[in-house]
């Protein structure tokens, strides 16, 4: 086998591992679904070999989770989230999956709910999404969020 294709199975192997082989409690063989950068309009985030989220752009309602209105040209980390596995991002609000549990946290525009939280106002923190642990899998579209959890199950607000 030549050098090259060693290195790009290596390389392979060594994403899989790093990328989708953690569990949370009680899933049962089914491999989570990971997103590590996700572009929302006219904002865009990043989960770092940390864990830690970055997000940058445009943030008029909260939309990057650094506990400000003010647009950034450049990554700033979202503020009080935690290790996260999994990003996803709408029109104006970015949700990420928590390492540790599962749980999802939202942040940005919530003129919809599409935070989750059983409120309408926005949060330029992330707040936690009611009742949710041990998803997977996440999507957020421009006023509204689903997450899939281990049992198959899927959730929307």
């Amino acid at each position: 086998m030549s050098l090259r294709i060693r290195v790009v199975v290596l390389t392979l192997i060594s994403s899989s591992i790093v990328l989708g082989t953690g569990r949370y409690s009680g899933e049962k063989g089914v491999r989570a679904h990971r997103t590590r950068l996700a572009a929302g309009g006219f904002f865009a985030c990043a989960i770092a070999d940390d864990g830690t989220v970055h997000c940058w752009g445009n943030n008029p309602v909260g939309q990057l989770g650094d506990g400000t209105l003010i647009s950034r040209t450049s990554p700033v980390a979202v503020v009080n989230l935690g290790a996260a596995v999994s990003i996803a991002a709408g029109a104006s609000t970015a949700c990420a999956i928590l390492s540790a549990s599962g749980a999802v946290r939202c942040w940005g525009s919530n003129i919809q709910g599409q935070l989750g939280n059983g409120t309408v106002t926005n949060s330029a923190t992330p707040v936690a999404v009611i009742s949710l642990a041990n998803m997977t899998s996440l999507a957020v579209g421009a006023d509204h969020a689903c997450a899939v959890r281990v049992d198959g199950s899927v959730w929307c607000w």
